[in-house]
């Protein structure tokens, strides 16, 4: 009798914390679909049936448990998915996918007429009716084109942030398990982070997102650079502001001894996915300057004349 007093006083401290779950799940109801809001239902009718106050017997508490410790997991399921990916799982169920490797082409063009130029190793998956609804899954690294489009917000998904785009030019680097590198050109971005945290992102302007931490750094870069149409293009770019953009970029490591003039000024473009080694012999012979690479960094100097 006594250890059925004492079960009955440490399952009494669980019914506050069920009361909040239900009320969890009220608030969350319209973010799910009729077929989870049933077996919803389903689930605390089971509850409310086994925690009765009639019923005093020991299969009651290890029934009671059972019930409490599957709420209890099905609070855990709904923490560890934020609402967009929670909203995702469900909209797979419900909507046919059209998936995209990389396969070597140049440039891929969404169905709105928005353009995606991916590297190798990435992947793209939407919705096959993606004019009404244009979100995007990516995996790898790529840049995007959007067509803009006042009444259809375009969204690419990540593993746990979000880029919403008004309509604009940015690319996306997931290279670096630990951060996303997000780079804007021109328009306009809002960056959700994994905290549901907001950060928006003006042109010529580069986001590093740390996920672990989940912390920000915002990188001014210059604004004669620019993307278009599979090339970037710059006109009176100084040297050092040019090699910092390709370090970003390539995630390569560029140096420069004190004989270089870091202010030459230099006009002209590159090919998106151009390799940093043929980059840099444009700009040694637009400058006369010798490059060597020593312990993973290129190093920049002046040709002794």
């Amino acid at each position: 009798m006594d250890n059925r007093r004492s079960l009955r006083e440490k399952l009494s401290n669980w019914f506050p914390f069920v009361k909040q779950l239900y009320k969890d799940w009220e608030e969350a109801k319209n973010d799910v679909s009729q077929e989870d809001f049933e077996m919803r239902d389903r689930i605390w009718d089971k509850i409310h049936q086994e925690i009765s106050p009639v019923r005093t017997s020991v299969n009651w508490y290890f029934r009671t448990a059972i019930g409490i410790a599957a709420a209890v997991a099905l609070l855990l399921v709904i923490n560890i998915f934020n609402l967009r990916e929670w909203k995702g799982m469900l909209s797979d169920r419900s909507q046919s996918f059209v998936t995209h490797v990389y396969n070597g082409e140049s440039v891929y063009v969404l169905p709105d007429g928005s353009k995606i130029w991916m590297e190798g190793g990435s992947c793209i998956k939407y919705v096959s009716d993606f004019n009404s609804c244009r979100d995007l899954w990516l995996t790898g690294n790529a840049v995007f084109d959007v067509v803009k489009n006042p009444e259809s917000i375009f969204r690419v998904h990540m593993d746990s942030s979000c880029i919403e785009v008004k309509g604009t030019v940015f690319s996306v680097e997931q290279t670096n398990e630990k951060a996303n590198v997000v780079t804007l050109y021109s328009g306009r971005i809002d960056y959700i982070g994994n905290k549901n945290e907001t950060i928006k992102l003006n042109p010529s302007q580069r986001l590093v997102y740390n996920l672990q931490e989940s912390s920000a750094q915002v990188i001014e870069f210059n604004s004669d650079i620019h993307w278009n149409n599979g090339r970037f293009r710059f006109v009176d770019v100084s040297l050092e502001d040019l090699v910092n953009f390709l370090g970003y970029e390539y995630g390569v490591d560029i140096d420069m001894d004190e004989t270089v003039d870091r202010n030459a000024l230099l006009t002209g473009t590159f090919l998106h996915n151009e390799d940093e080694e043929g980059i840099l012999s444009k700009i040694v012979l637009s400058l006369n300057l010798n490059c060597k690479k020593e312990n993973g960094k290129y190093v920049l100097s002046k040709k002794n004349e």
